[in-house]
């Protein structure tokens, strides 16, 4: 890792949360590239809801040992509906979480919080695969997009939410920054509206072209690392960024501000 990566500020804020540690115990390293697991992402949950005590739920699993580095975590995402497996008692612990995955299990946890939308969330990016994302993952795809959690990627026909790719550290570290700061630690009536009809293209183009309720933003990196075209609500926020151009600079509404 180094400053200019785009996860830089995104793996120092899970890091010094402690909602995710390294890699390697003896030259410790955060491995971004990594594929998170669905351990992993249940056990940096439990840790974002203060590691509560488990004392009496029951193992819902039979792949979950008892005494298992996320037996604790399991247990928990289990009792509160964060989690329901993958069919046949199993949750599946050391299979890669993909992206569509996480985004359901992050808006189960918002409404667990009281941070989630009360309706069914609705409209939303227009991704170019949104027909590849699996139903019972859609409502969560479309809150996360619309909250700002996760961005897309950009693809030859328009941003994508690639809802089948494996979520790697480095990019669940990016999700987990974006919903401590637009849901955890936000007040529950500064939620942005998310229950709406219709829905807008997200598809990669000018710098702050708008579509809709959401702004398209592109960056231009004056010769710096390339930066991703995202797609945010007008009137919302992108949190800090580290600029390839050695600036830092705070977007609202796709205007940046110097600070």
């Amino acid at each position: 890792m180094k400053p200019g990566d785009w996860f830089f500020d995104d793996v120092g804020f899970v890091y010094t949360s402690g909602l995710m540690t390294g890699t390697g115990a003896e030259s410790p390293q955060f491995s971004p590239d990594m594929p998170m697991s669905r351990a992993m992402l249940v056990t940096v949950l439990y840790r974002l809801a203060g590691s509560p005590d488990v004392s009496g739920l029951p193992n819902a699993f039979t792949d979950v040992p008892e005494g298992s580095w996320y037996g604790s975590a399991v247990a928990w995402a289990a009792a509160n509906g964060i989690i329901r497996g993958v069919g046949g008692n199993r949750f599946a612990p050391h299979d890669n979480v993909t992206r569509e995955q996480a985004a359901a299990i992050l808006l189960r946890y918002a409404r667990l919080i009281g941070k989630g939308p009360a309706d069914e969330a609705a409209g939303g990016p227009r991704f170019a695969d949104r027909d590849k994302i699996s139903d019972w993952a859609l409502e969560g795809a479309v809150w996360c997009s619309m909250i700002g959690v996760i961005t897309g990627k950009p693809g030859d026909n328009g941003m994508l939410f690639d809802p089948q790719g494996n979520a790697t550290r480095a990019e669940l570290a990016a999700m987990l920054h974006r919903f401590a700061d637009n849901v955890v630690n936000k007040p529950a009536d500064e939620q942005p509206v998310t229950s709406v009809t219709g829905s807008s293209s997200a598809s990669s183009s000018a710098s702050g072209s708008s579509s809709g309720d959401f702004l398209t933003v592109s960056f231009k990196t004056n010769g710096g690392t390339a930066m991703a075209t995202v797609s945010v609500p007008r009137g919302g926020k992108l949190r800090m960024c580290r600029s390839p151009s050695r600036t830092t600079a705070l977007l609202r509404a796709g205007i940046p501000t110097a600070v």
